[in-house]
C-alpha cells in the first residue's frame, strides 16, 4: 500500500475546518508591520515550492508548500497560509509533538511569538514582522495552530507546522519574505544576525510573497 502526503487543498480545508471546531476562527495579537521587498523567487521541486540554502545533506528536509513564491496572499493583510513539511529518516532529528491551539480567540490562552513548544526546533521569521513584536528577526513559530506528525510507508518521520492569520499584523498590500528552517535543540525566540550561534540541521526556506491589499 502507497501512503501520499495530505493534498495542500484538502490540509487547508481541514485546517480551516479543525480551527472553527476548537474555536470559530483563528487570531494574532496585532503586531506593528513595515515594507520590506523580497529577495529573488523561489524554486518549484517535489509538487511542493522549495527553496535551501546551504545545509546540504542536511538531516531534515523543510519543505514549504504554502505561500508560493511570488503569490498574493489573502485580503487585506489577513488570512495567509504558512503550511510547511518537515521530513527526516531518523525520528531523533525530528521531535515534534501534536498541537492544536497557537493564537486562537478567547477563550483560549493568549500566545506570543516565540520557540513553540510542540516543535521546538522550529524557526519561522518574516520580513515584515513589526517593532511592537520584536521585529523582522522575531521567532514567529509559537503562532503557529497546527503541529501534526506521522510515520510515512518508508519510515521517515514528518512533522507539519500550519499557521493562519486572522488580524492584519504583518502589514497590508506589502511585500514579505517567509523564512523557515529547523535547529538543533530549542529555537531562540529571536534569531540572532547570521545565526550566529545556532546548528541548522535542516535545509533553509526562503520565500518571497506579498500580503494582500483589499483587493487583488
Amino acid at each position: 500500500m502507497t501512503i501520499r502526503s495530505i493534498p495542500t487543498s484538502t490540509r487547508r480545508r481541514a485546517f480551516l475546518a479543525a480551527g472553527a471546531l476548537a474555536a470559530g476562527a483563528a487570531a494574532l495579537a496585532a503586531c506593528g508591520s513595515s515594507n520590506s521587498a523580497p529577495p529573488a523567487a523561489a524554486a518549484k521541486g517535489d509538487g511542493a515550492t522549495t527553496t535551501a540554502a546551504g545545509a546540504q545533506g542536511a538531516a531534515v528536509k523543510a519543505t514549504v508548500f504554502s505561500p508560493e513564491p511570488g503569490s498574493i496572499q489573502g485580503k487585506a493583510g489577513v488570512g495567509m497560509i504558512v503550511d510547511l513539511k518537515f521530513t527526516a529518516t531518523d525520528p531523533a532529528a525530528l521531535p515534534g509533538q501534536f498541537r492544536l491551539g497557537g493564537s486562537l480567540p478567547a477563550p483560549a490562552a493568549p500566545v506570543k511569538p516565540g520557540h513553540l513548544e510542540a516543535f521546538p526546533g522550529l524557526v519561522v521569521t518574516l520580513a515584515t514582522t513589526g517593532e511592537a513584536a520584536g521585529g523582522p528577526t522575531t521567532n514567529l513559530a509559537n503562532l503557529f495552530q497546527i503541529v501534526t506528525t506521522s510515520k510515512q510507508a518508508d519510515g521517515s518521520t514528518q512533522v507539519w507546522a500550519t499557521w493562519t492569520n486572522a488580524a492584519p499584523g504583518f502589514g497590508i498590500d506589502v511585500d514579505t519574505t517567509l523564512t523557515s528552517y529547523l535547529v538543533q535543540g530549542t529555537a531562540p525566540d529571536k534569531v540572532p544576525a547570521g545565526d550566529t550561534g545556532l546548528t541548522l540541521v535542516s535545509n533553509k526556506i526562503s520565500v518571497p510573497f506579498r500580503l494582500a491589499g483589499a483587493t487583488h
